[in-house]
This record gives structure tokens, C-alpha cells and sequence, in this order.
């Protein structure tokens, strides 16, 4: 009796039964263009399974909270990344191709956030690099014109550190900034500035405004 062209696994979000093909029926399917919600999903080189569906929806779903760090393997404790090449199968909006895009940058660190919209812009070779002397870099998404030294706006006629110097806080920033220190006990990304809560886990942060990484400072 031949061998089955097709095996059933769980799905790691759903853990309903999905299918899984030999490499030959995963060639004639997508020949023919013809996938399934429910067929297996398995392209990151841990192998974990998830159904076509649920995948999509979960990719989607970090696209629009713009959660860089999660776009790994959803298996539990699994960290592989997910590529781009592993989606190219699958039904994703522009948006999360883009999000998936930009994560690959944010990664490798070959990018620059945009301060105005947050999106994550490729380095070209004339500013491949965020060290001094700044250039000058378009956001792709809003137009906006950005610092790839310091990823602030762009300050002409000044360094980093001056254009930085020349904002005031009124009042209210002043008693914003004391109650986040004080009360609150929020700390300032060491990147940008963006006051940030730590709820848990370890001291290892990840802004969410530049997606720079820092070390919780413990007031002990």
C-alpha cells in the first residue's frame, strides 16, 4: 500500500488537527495556487506547525500593534524568527508584509525608525551607518525628514546633541517628568527619551518608540 501524501498535525495556536504534504503535493499546490486555511504552515527552520489561517491572523494582529520583538515561531518558547520568505505563501494584508519587512531591518539593525509614524526605513549606502556625521534620511511612509545619527527630525545648521538641547518643558511636562520618575516609577529610554514601564519579567528592555534595547536600572 503507497505511503500518504498527507500527515496531520496540531496547530501551536489553534491545536486543531491541520495537514501537512510531501514536498511533491506542496509543488502541485502551489502550481495550481491552491492552499487551505486549515493545511500546515511550517517554513521557519524549527519546523513547528501552525495552520495557514491562524498564522495569517496572528502576523496580522502584531502588524497592527507593531510588536517587532514577537515575530518569532508562535510555538511556546520557541524564538526562531519569521522572514519574510517564510510568508510569502501565505495571505497577508500590505500592511503586515511591510510589518514583516520592517522587522527584518529593525532585526539586523539596518534601519531607522521614523520619529513621526514610527515606520522602520532601510539604510541605503550613503547612510548606512548611525554614527556621526549624521545624514539625512526621508521617511518612506510619512515624508518625514529624520536624522539617521540621533532618528530625530532633522535638525539642519546643528549636531545631535544641540538640537536636542533647544526644547523646553512647560508646567505640565515638569510634573508629568516628577510623577513618572517618582510616583510612577518609569524610566527614560537611554535612546530617545520615551519614559518606559517595567511590569515584569528581566532588566533587558525594548523601547517601543525607537526600538533600541537598554537595561533596566534597579533602584535598590
Amino acid at each position: 500500500m503507497p505511503p500518504s501524501s498527507t500527515q496531520t498535525s496540531c496547530c501551536s495556536i489553534c491545536l486543531e488537527p491541520c495537514r501537512t504534504f510531501t514536498w511533491v503535493h506542496k509543488l502541485l499546490r502551489a502550481f495550481h495556487r491552491r492552499i487551505g486555511e486549515s493545511e500546515a504552515w511550517s517554513l521557519v527552520t524549527c519546523h513547528h506547525v501552525c495552520c495557514h489561517k491562524c498564522i495569517g491572523l496572528w502576523i496580522e494582529e502584531l502588524a497592527r500593534s507593531r510588536r517587532f520583538d514577537q515575530l518569532t515561531c508562535p510555538w511556546a518558547n520557541c524564538q526562531e524568527a519569521i522572514e519574510l520568505a517564510h510568508v510569502r505563501e501565505l495571505e497577508l494584508s500590505a500592511t503586515a508584509r511591510s510589518f514583516v519587512e520592517q522587522a527584518h531591518r529593525w532585526r539586523l539593525g539596518t534601519g531607522v525608525s521614523c520619529p513621526q509614524c514610527r515606520y522602520i526605513n532601510p539604510l541605503t549606502e550613503t547612510n548606512a551607518t548611525l554614527l556621526q556625521p549624521a545624514t539625512k534620511l526621508v521617511c518612506t511612509s510619512c515624508k518625514t525628514a529624520m536624522c539617521t545619527a540621533c532618528a530625530n527630525q532633522w535638525h539642519p545648521r546643528q549636531t545631535c546633541r544641540e538640537s536636542q538641547g533647544v526644547r523646553t518643558l512647560s508646567a505640565t511636562d515638569v510634573l508629568f517628568v516628577h510623577l513618572a520618575k517618582v510616583k510612577w516609577n518609569y524610566q527614560p529610554c537611554p535612546h530617545c527619551g520615551i519614559f518606559t514601564e517595567r511590569r515584569s519579567g528581566c532588566a533587558s528592555m525594548t523601547c517601543r518608540f525607537c526600538w533600541k534595547t537598554w537595561v533596566w536600572k534597579s533602584r535598590r
